[in-house]
């Protein structure tokens, strides 16, 4: 229970930090990413669903898109940017890692965070209210179950954020958080989960290929972009197989 409460902690600005001094994040707290994931999920989701209840599904996506944003600080909101930003304007990896270092948003940055968050909410928006509640818990799982899987692959690129998460974070431990995420997933969405699940992991290889031929290795900013990538991914999947499998699927 720590280990989820330190995950909590770590990925959201809900106070939840033991009072007692704890190195983290550790392994285990990586392994719980998905489960993280299903809390913050559902508080969105949660919001989504009341909203949509009252308002348009359209205008419920935005607040539940800017709730997500608010609950968790734009944590991985701002590691998209400052990859796309130090990926795409970065020359050489001097130049990538200096860039990884400025607080100032570039356009690259900018153009990222605006696009992934209209698809999110414009996804969203074509949900009903319990499909989309169901949806964004996945999405929020499986995001942060990708994230978790590639820190036991990467390189880190640098000292930082990103090298303490990965140290110590083996093959093993991102099995079992694919696996966590997986099963959490197929218990929310069904057939569904395995299409964004796999849409992620592409994303998350292509991001981690692209990292490491421009700077070497992976930053924690990256590992910010691929749960943002997942989260995109899995709401397009629910859209895109709404016709196939319908919400619950256990129906």
């Amino acid at each position: 229970m720590r280990s989820l409460r330190l995950a909590l902690a770590f990925l959201t600005r809900i106070p939840l930090t033991p009072t007692d001094p704890v190195a983290f994040p550790t392994p285990a707290i990586g392994v719980l990413f998905p489960v993280a994931g299903l809390v913050i999920g559902g508080l969105v989701g949660g919001v989504y669903w009341l909203t949509a209840e009252v308002l348009p599904t359209g205008p419920a996506a935005i607040v539940a898109v800017a709730f997500s944003v608010l609950i968790t600080g734009g944590f991985h909101e701002d590691g998209l940017a400052d990859t796309f930003d130090a990926l795409g304007g970065g020359q050489d990896r001097e130049s990538a890692l200096r860039i990884f270092k400025d607080s100032r948003l570039g356009t690259f940055g900018v153009a990222a965070i605006v696009v992934s968050l209209l698809l999110r909410t414009a996804l969203l928006g074509g949900l009903d209210a319990t499909t989309g509640l169901l949806a964004l818990m996945a999405a929020h799982v499986i995001g942060r179950a990708t994230t978790a899987a590639a820190m036991g692959f990467a390189t880190p690129a640098t000292s930082g954020l990103g090298t303490s998460l990965m140290t110590g974070f083996t093959v093993a431990h991102s099995f079992g958080a694919t696996a966590i995420g997986l099963g959490i997933g197929l218990a929310l969405i069904g057939p569904a989960a395995l299409i964004g699940l796999g849409l992620t992991i592409l994303a998350a290889v292509a991001l981690g290929r692209w990292a490491t031929g421009k700077m070497g290795g992976v930053t924690g900013d990256v590992l910010g972009a691929i749960e943002q990538c997942g989260e995109v991914a899995v709401l397009a999947a629910v859209v895109a197989t709404a016709d196939l499998w319908s919400l619950p699927w256990w129906n």
